[in-house]
């Protein structure tokens, strides 16, 4: 059973689109209406650099894993340059959730490898605005469709030498496991994850080391 929480996607991002009518209209989003979305997170973080750097840094999809701590190994599978389009193919794990809740999100994960999904996600660049906005659709394969998918949306906004970035994403999960495995991060859980990713991309950036 769904919870009371989830709502229909179409109608969820058409609302969303109302007020963000420049967000999310790629064909790979269009593709996908009929899904439901389970649960929206979002987190934001200021960074001490300029808004090309940040960008620049943030847009390099394939060093990811040096800041998102659930991700272990991007490669992009499409041709350069990275843009709309675009694809990659991720080796990855739960996010940083907390030990118990991690735990137990694994436990609906391999009940969906067990029941044919893929082990690694895939995701394609849907929106590519230098210095304003990236988004992407991400999501772990399962037969013609997916277990789980996942859409992203980064903007990045200037501030006197510095760079605000909000990260929203809006999760789907296509299978019953996966929609346990959503729900077993708990409250609050997938927002306080993205906050953790992106205080590690703040501290990479600022100590000089992306």
């Amino acid at each position: 059973m769904l919870p009371a929480s989830f709502v229909p996607y179409r109608a969820a991002m058409n609302t969303y689109r109302t007020h963000h009518p420049n967000s999310i209209t790629s064909t790979a989003a269009a593709a996908v209406q009929d899904r439901t979305i389970a649960l929206e997170a979002a987190a934001t973080v200021t960074v001490e650099r300029d808004v090309a750097e940040v960008f620049a840094s943030f847009a390099n999809f394939r060093r990811h894993p040096d800041w998102v701590a659930n991700l272990s190994k991007v490669a992009l599978t499409t041709s350069e340059p990275i843009g709309v389009g675009s694809r990659f193919k991720s080796a990855e794990g739960p996010p940083p959730v907390g030990t118990a809740r991690k735990a137990r999100m694994m436990v609906h994960f391999v009940r969906g490898l067990l029941s044919g999904s893929k082990s690694y996600s895939v995701a394609e660049i849907t929106a590519f605005e230098p210095n304003r906005r990236i988004a992407w659709h991400a999501g772990i394969p399962h037969g013609s469709g997916f277990f789980n998918s996942v859409d992203w949306e980064v903007t990045f906004e200037a501030a006197d030498g510095a760079t605000r970035i909000e990260q929203r994403s809006w999760w789907s999960p296509q299978r019953p496991a996966a929609r346990r495995m959503v729900a077993a991060a708990g409250p609050g859980g997938m927002d306080r994850s993205i906050g953790v990713n992106l205080a590690r991309f703040k501290s990479l950036l600022e100590s000089g080391k992306a």
